[in-house]
């Protein structure tokens, strides 16, 4: 009596009987066979089964590409990839977020240079002051008051101490950061005994030097000055000095 094959492809005729259905059971087989690598339920020709000639992959090793929808041209592009792409595991960006990189021609060195930033860069920018906007030593309408007098700038409109200003008087006083302040002006001496002159605005402490110069005939002179503390100073001229001069004077402190 026939049995069938292991997979129940075909039947095995008795060795030594079945002799009447040898013929016929060893021709159901041939025709199963030719059957099976002709056209089958999965629709594979003779040819597909000549194509797994010297394949070595294992049932789970070809279930890889289960599912896989690219083309042969996009998986020859990592023909000759040595590289370990684990690492790509970890990327949360999305195609969209990653094009964002094409045609990228910054250095990582000028990329660098936004590290820290936290808001909008040319927001930024654009609320700065234009260069045109800042005043110059000209402008006498910074802050209220006039330019005889240090209200015209404080503290406040000062970036470091290096600010030159030129009042347009002859009479004027600033006050840097620092602490240190200046005053400066013109004035008239009449008198050969002592004369209390008195500055537009008194320093907050006291004077540490103050200087004066006359012109007068042809020559330049230096008024002594006898007194001085945060409100003005004193000079007693050189007897020698007649009728009215006019002199100028540079006083520093705090």
């Amino acid at each position: 009596m026939a049995t069938a094959t292991t997979n129940g492809w075909f039947d095995l005729p008795a060795v030594g009987g079945d002799s009447g259905t040898w013929g016929d059971t060893l021709n159901a087989n041939w025709t199963a066979l030719d059957t099976l690598l002709g056209t089958n339920a999965s629709g594979l020709v003779a040819a597909d089964f000549v194509k797994l000639a010297g394949v070595t992959s294992s049932a789970a090793e070809l279930n890889i590409l289960d599912g896989v929808t690219a083309t042969a041209a996009e998986i020859n592009r990592v023909d000759g990839l040595t590289k370990d792409l684990s690492f790509l595991n970890a990327v949360t960006a999305d195609s969209t977020e990653i094009n964002k990189l094409d045609g990228l021609t910054a250095t990582t060195a000028e990329l660098n240079f936004i590290d820290g930033v936290t808001s909008a860069i040319q927001t930024q920018i654009d609320g700065k002051t234009a260069l045109a906007d800042i005043p110059t030593q000209n402008d006498a309408t910074w802050q209220a008051g006039t330019d005889t007098t240090e209200s015209l700038i404080t503290a406040e409109k000062f970036v470091n101490n290096s600010y030159t200003y030129r009042s347009t008087l002859p009479t004027g006083g600033i006050d840097l950061v620092s602490g240190l302040q200046v005053r400066w002006g013109r004035q008239t001496s009449t008198l050969d005994t002592a004369e209390v002159f008195t500055y537009t605005s008194a320093f907050t402490t006291n004077t540490s030097v103050v200087m004066t110069q006359m012109r007068a005939a042809n020559q330049e002179r230096a008024l002594s000055v006898t007194t001085q503390d945060a409100n003005g100073f004193t000079i007693d001229r050189d007897s020698g000095i007649d009728g009215s001069q006019n002199f100028f004077y540079l006083a520093i402190g705090k």
